[in-house]
C-alpha cells in the first residue's frame, strides 16, 4: 500500500485548498525540527512526510494522478517523482515568510541567535503567526504578471509516440511603463508519450518583465488534430466501420493501419457468430499510451449495419426458410 496523503494531513478526499493549506500549516508547525530539539529525528520524518503530502494535494495535477493511481501511479506517472527534505523546507519557506531551512538543516544559524535554533526559536516563540518576517509584519507576496498561453498543435501519432519541438518565443522587458524592448528565446518542449487535448506545459517566469513585478508564465496547451481514421476518448481509441448485411451476418475482415504505424488484421463474426447493428468490440492494448508506466488503453471497433433498401420477394423467402 502507498501513502495516504489525506490521513497524513487528516482531511478528507473532498477538502478545498484551504483546507488542506490550514491542516499543513497546524502540522508543520508542530513537527518543525527546530520545536523539537529532544525529538529531531522523528520530527524531520514528520516534518518531510507532512510536507510531501501537501505537495501532492495542492497540485491538482499530482493531486488527478494520487486519487486515480496512488503513490505508484504519482510517483511513474509524474515522470518519477521523489520529494526531499530540501523540498519540504522549500516549501516551509514560501509560505512563512522565507525561514524554512535555517534550523532544520542542521544549524545554519539563523536571527538574534546563535547555533541550530538561531532563525526558529524567535519565530515560534512568536507563536508560529503564519506568513511573518521581520518585526512581525506580514509580507506581501509579489504582483505577478499576467500569464501568456499558446496553442500547440499535435497530431495523434505525435501524441502516441512522443516528441521534442522547439518554439520561439518572445518578451517584452520594459524599463519603464510604456519603453520596451523585445527579447526572443527558443524553448524546447518535450511532449510525451499519452498528453491530451487541453494538457499545458508550463514554463515559469517567461513571459514579460515589469519592474518590481514577477514575470507570468508561458504556456503551451496541446491541441490535438482530428485524426483521419480514429477519435480519440481519454486513453482509448475510437473506429467506427460501416458493413453490409450480408457481411454481418457471415462475417467480415478489417484490416487497420495502427496509430504507431503497424498493420492490424482482425476477423469478426467468423463461424456460427454474426454482428448485431451498433456492436462494439474492444482490441486491448492497442490505443494510447498511458501517462503513467508502460500500458496502454484500448481500441474499441464499433459496427454499423448498413440494411438494403429493398429485397426481392424470392429472396426474401429464401431468407425465411433459412432462418
Amino acid at each position: 500500500m502507498g501513502k495516504d496523503y489525506y490521513g497524513i494531513l487528516g482531511v478528507s478526499k473532498n477538502a478545498s485548498l484551504p483546507q488542506i493549506k490550514k491542516a499543513y500549516r497546524k502540522l508543520v508547525l508542530k513537527w518543525h525540527p527546530d520545536k523539537n530539539p529532544n525529538n529531531k529525528d522523528q520530527a524531520k520524518t514528520k516534518f518531510k512526510e507532512i510536507s510531501e503530502a501537501y505537495d501532492v494535494l495542492s497540485d491538482p495535477e499530482k493531486k488527478k494522478i494520487y486519487d486515480q493511481y496512488g503513490e505508484e501511479g504519482l510517483k511513474e506517472g509524474m515522470g518519477g517523482y521523489s520529494f526531499s527534505e530540501n523540498d519540504a523546507f522549500g516549501i516551509f519557506s514560501s509560505l512563512f515568510g522565507g525561514m524554512g531551512g535555517m534550523g532544520g538543516m542542521g544549524g545554519m544559524g539563523g536571527m538574534g541567535g546563535s547555533g541550530g535554533m538561531g532563525g526558529f526559536s524567535s519565530f515560534f516563540d512568536m507563536g508560529g503567526m503564519g506568513e511573518m518576517g521581520g518585526g512581525g509584519r506580514r509580507q506581501q507576496k509579489p504582483q505577478k504578471g499576467k500569464n501568456t498561453k499558446h496553442i500547440l498543435k499535435c497530431s495523434l501519432e505525435e501524441l502516441f509516440t512522443g516528441r521534442t519541438k522547439k518554439i520561439k518565443i518572445s518578451r517584452k522587458i520594459f524599463s519603464s511603463n510604456s519603453n520596451y524592448t523585445t527579447e526572443t528565446e527558443i524553448i524546447e518542449i518535450s511532449i510525451k508519450p499519452g498528453y491530451a487535448d487541453g494538457k499545458e506545459i508550463r514554463y515559469k517566469k517567461k513571459g514579460d518583465r515589469r519592474i518590481g513585478i514577477e514575470p507570468g508564465d508561458v504556456i503551451f496547451v496541446i491541441k490535438e488534430k482530428p485524426h483521419s481514421i480514429y477519435k480519440r476518448k481519454g486513453d482509448d481509441l475510437y473506429y467506427e466501420k460501416t458493413i453490409s448485411l450480408k457481411e454481418a451476418l457471415t462475417g467480415v475482415s478489417v484490416d487497420l493501419k495502427k496509430i504507431d504505424g503497424n498493420d492490424l488484421h482482425l476477423d469478426f463474426g467468423k463461424g456460427e457468430k454474426i454482428i448485431k447493428p451498433n456492436q462494439s468490440f474492444r482490441v486491448l492494448n492497442a490505443g494510447m499510451p498511458k501517462s503513467y508506466g508502460n500500458q496502454k488503453g484500448n481500441l474499441i471497433i464499433t459496427f454499423k449495419v448498413e440494411f438494403p433498401s429493398s429485397i426481392p420477394v424470392k429472396k426474401k423467402q429464401q431468407i425465411e426458410e433459412i432462418l
